[in-house]
């Protein structure tokens, strides 16, 4: 559809069939476990895991628990699963229902069975099974209770050796069913045993990936060093190794340097006949290639045919450079990797090299490796449960399973999660996908920004329509048009108001900065409105003055725009105790009086835009009555209008949905909450694309989390995970982001400034600190080891190894061109509205323009306000940043 609207005549090609088929499994962990090392693998590797220890074959059909249901179209079933549904089904027929004979596999198999022909007979079956499952008097409850035999009947052994030799079982220590972290290194050994490696464990926790690694890799370490200590043919090895060591250092000690002199043939004949002795004569040892600290055979998973040990090192040396944690190196080494979105992007490319050589055999990982990434197996095992764990993401996961032209078949092992949760899995219905593409405000202003700079070329002219005409835009299909872009022309008219868009679309005063925050939509608004009204410039004011209590309120007003996270009321309850010892509010304060007004002002002004969009269209557009439920799109009553929602001596609702209206509310609303909830049907407007930012206690119920404002107070990450509930995974990323926040808003300002000719810096390539570390440390590696490299401020952020003084001496830069600017004319594009005088309360509202300069201090550029304020803006906006940053650097320092 997008591209046919383009002129493009493209065909879809859909596959309804894998190459390998999937078999799943369920693992029953043994009571008992002692691991001496790992099993020798079977000669041949079956196909199935059905001999390995503690595993349970599941039928596909065992999943239909719930028959009203029905069964998903795209439950497949491989030949066994068909031959065994056919087994049951003749068992169990009856004269009411019958199994036809052409369904008998001697009828619909040929004498050489092919792919094809499964496929074809799984046809056939699949509608008499969905018969059977929609009748309640048919005999599926007698079939179902045959095929989950072999899984239900399943118990879990009472003791497993690694290695098949008993050592000690009576000391094995017990295992718990469901706890994923002790019963991993038992299903490797069984997964190992039967050739089903490599494997990919898919547990959607980042710590509980890397708790995973950890608790394999030292299992694998101390038993052994528990084998070294006890195997006396190990001891006189490393003995005889000594030794050799010894005496080839005496040798190369007691070889010394002949002196040759050259046109003497004696001389070199001897030298050479010298030579030709000590070669022939040299012992060729076993110990040149022998490693004493290497992993031992029995107690690695690595393939080392599939790498040298040069090889390994070379990676092993570019991660060191990156500061990759030894422990996860020697993971590797033993053929163990980690893969999600938090660990370093060069150790998540050497796991998927290593993978793909075959060197890697188990990799522990996130679902963000089951989209995207080539890395198949043939093992996949869900280990532990989560609540990310959908139906899809098991089907984009489990897909990994079945290397096509290595693996007849693929193997899914569910380890550690409740049979019910396997059978949703199995046989739920996949959603429906439909691309949504919404307009949002800052893509709208992105799009104006475009047509500007390129002064309305074709190209981005073309661009642009193509973008509005995306059927992606229009969730619903083509009748949402109209709504659409009539909510794409009230985004116009609040860009206008807020004096972000000139009348011919041209981007005005901070419409840069704002557009680049697009990552934070409705924040970067309420980050506007507040500069607009000039609540910045009043705080900014004298900055060297009780600096750092005016940094911790500029602190605390940026946390209650971004990075906005709620505190869950289970979390409040739990932590009551803990706010008084901990050294971290919790709970962000509220917001300075003069901000929440300022903010409270905006809001009302976008509630009476956005409110005005939907009467105009309704009564524009809207000619229909309201009487379709809004889930199911029912129809409710018959064809003889009824007015719902009238009550006595009330006229009907016409903007909000007549079905709110039965409960008495009328066309009134009191926030934008309100009326995206109760707007009736027919009227495109979704909450999250209005860019409105709701204030604690009005309109947000629930408080707001302090992290960021506890982490600029203490800098203690410790604190952030342990009492403001923070996930350990997730830290970097939130403080990384609002990071980039604060590059950004640093950046546009010197943009929009223009302190020095020739030195605007492109906003485009801003970072966080912490990906600018991460960059940092690639050129250092890049470099041999000199990481040390200093960054200009076009990146947004301060050097690792910039001088505390550069930040002063920049500030002090600033000042000084401050006091130096000329007056210049008032651009009558930004018009300027009115704000109340402060009466000395603080809390009474924003402060009036004449409040933030002097009366001889030079004219703004835009509404009055002078350049220098704005100035003082990104001095102290700069200052917090550089405190920010060297905060957020110590995590890594």
């Amino acid at each position: 559809m997008t591209q046919m609207e383009n002129g493009i005549d493209l065909t879809t090609i859909e596959h309804r069939h894998r190459y390998s088929d999937l078999r799943k499994f369920v693992y029953n962990p043994p009571t008992k476990f002692h691991f001496n090392g790992l099993p020798d693998s079977v000669p041949f590797a079956p196909t199935g895991l059905d001999n390995a220890f503690g595993m349970a074959y599941m039928h596909p059909v065992a999943s239909i628990v719930d028959r009203s249901r029905g069964m998903p179209d795209d439950l497949t079933f491989e030949a066994r699963d068909c031959w065994l549904l056919w087994k049951a089904m003749v068992k169990y027929q009856t004269a009411s229902f019958p199994v036809d004979e052409s369904l008998d596999p001697s009828v619909a198999l040929p004498s050489v069975i092919r792919k094809v022909d499964i496929i074809n007979w799984e046809a056939r079956l699949k509608p008499l099974l969905k018969t059977w499952i929609m009748d309640p008097k048919s005999p599926f409850d007698l079939v179902l209770k045959a095929l989950e035999f072999s899984v239900k009947s399943a118990q879990r052994p009472d003791i497993q050796i690694s290695s098949g030799k008993s050592r000690q079982p009576e000391c094995s220590p017990t295992v718990i069913r469901n706890n994923f972290l002790d019963t991993t290194v038992p299903l490797i050994c069984s997964l190992h045993e039967q050739g089903a490696l490599p494997a990919l464990f898919f547990n959607y926790d980042r710590g509980a990936c890397e708790a995973l690694c950890e608790i394999v890799l030292s299992e694998f370490e101390e038993a052994e060093e528990k084998w070294k200590a006890s195997n006396s043919a190990w001891k006189a090895k490393v003995t005889a190794f000594e030794s050799w060591k010894i005496s080839k250092d005496k040798r190369a000690k007691k070889a010394a340097p002949v002196d040759v002199k050259k046109g003497k043939k004696g001389n070199d004949q001897i030298s050479r006949e010298d030579r030709m002795l000590e070669e022939a004569t040299a012992e060729a040892s076993v110990f040149e290639s022998f490693d004493p600290e290497a992993p031992l055979e029995g107690f690695h998973l690595a393939d080392v045919k599939k790498l040298t040990p040069s090889e390994f090192e070379a990676h092993a040396q570019e991660l060191r450079g990156r500061f990759v944690p030894e422990r996860l190196i020697a993971a590797l080494r033993r053929g163990i990797g980690v893969h999600h979105a938090g660990m370093n992007r060069k150790y998540r490319q050497v796991c998927e090299i290593l993978f793909r050589k075959g060197y890697l055999r188990v990799v522990i990982a996130t679902g963000t490796l089951a989209l995207g990434i080539n890395m198949p197996c043939k093992t996949v095992v869900f280990s532990g449960d989560s609540i990310y764990l959908t139906a899809l993401n098991f089907r984009q996961a489990a897909g990994r399973a079945g290397r096509r032209g290595f693996d007849v078949l693929g193997n899914v092992v569910f380890q550690g999660l409740p049979y019910s949760k396997i059978c949703r899995l199995l046989s739920s219905r996949l959603p429906d996908l439909h691309g949504h593409f919404p307009i949002t405000t800052s893509l709208v202003l992105r799009l104006f920004t475009l047509l500007h700079e390129s002064k309305q070329a074709p190209n981005p002219v073309r661009m642009v329509n193509s973008l509005l005409s995306c059927p992606h835009i229009y969730l619903g299909g083509g009748e949402a048009r109209d709504p659409v872009l009539h909510h794409l022309r009230f985004s116009i008219e609040f860009l206008r108001r807020n004096h972000l868009l000139g009348p011919d679309g041209a981007p005005l005063n901070f419409a840069g900065c704002v557009s680049h925050l697009y990552f934070m939509e409705n924040s970067s608004f309420a980050f506007h409105a507040l500069l607009k009204d000039g609540y910045f410039h009043g705080l900014c004011r004298d900055l060297d003055t009780r600096t750092e209590q005016k940094l911790l309120m500029l602190m605390l007003v940026l946390s209650h725009l971004f990075g906005r996270k709620y505190l869950r009321l289970s979390a409040l309850e739990n932590q009551k105790t803990a706010f008084k010892r901990s050294t971290s509010v919790i709970v962000l304060p509220p917001m300075p009086g003069k901000a929440a007004k300022v903010l409270r002002r905006s809001n009302q002004e976008i509630f009476q835009t956005y409110s005005t969009y939907v009467k105009t269209f309704v009564d524009q557009h809207i000619t229909e009555p309201d009487w379709e439920l809004p889930f199911t799109g029912m129809k409710c009553g018959g064809d003889i209008e009824v007015k719902l929602g009238q009550t006595t001596g009330q006229s009907p609702s016409k903007y909000t949905s007549a079905f709110y209206a039965l409960s008495g509310h009328g066309d009134e609303w009191s926030n934008i909450s309100d009326l995206c909830e109760k707007v009736r049907s027919g009227v495109w407007l979704e909450k999250a694309v209005v860019p409105y930012l709701g204030l604690y206690p009005e309109e947000d119920r629930v408080p707001l989390n302090a992290y960021l404002y506890d982490f600029f107070k203490h800098g203690n990450v410790n604190a952030i995970e342990r009492d403001n509930g923070i996930r350990k995974g997730d830290i970097w990323y939130l403080l990384n982001d609002f990071s980039l926040v604060l590059a950004t808003i640093v950046t546009s300002f010197e943009n929009f400034l223009k302190l020095a000719p020739g030195t605007e810096a492109d906003i485009a390539e801003v970072m966080g600190t912490g990906d600018m570390h991460e960059e940092e440390v690639d050129m250092g590696a890049m470099h041999d080891g000199s990481g040390g490299m200093e960054l200009g401020n076009a990146g947004g952020v301060l050097s690792r190894h910039m001088p505390q003084t550069t930040t002063a001496r920049s500030t002090a830069a600033l000042m000084t061109s401050a006091k130096t600017i000329k007056k210049k004319k008032v651009v009558s594009s930004w018009e300027y509205e009115d704000v109340e005088e402060s009466g000395g309360d603080e809390d009474d509202g924003a402060p009036a323009a004449s409040d933030f300069w002097d009366d001889d201090e030079p004219a703004a550029p835009w509404d009055g306000m002078d350049r220098g304020g704005i100035i003082n803006v990104l001095k102290g906006f700069k200052l917090l940043q550089a405190e920010f940053n060297t905060k957020f650097r110590g995590m890594w320092a």
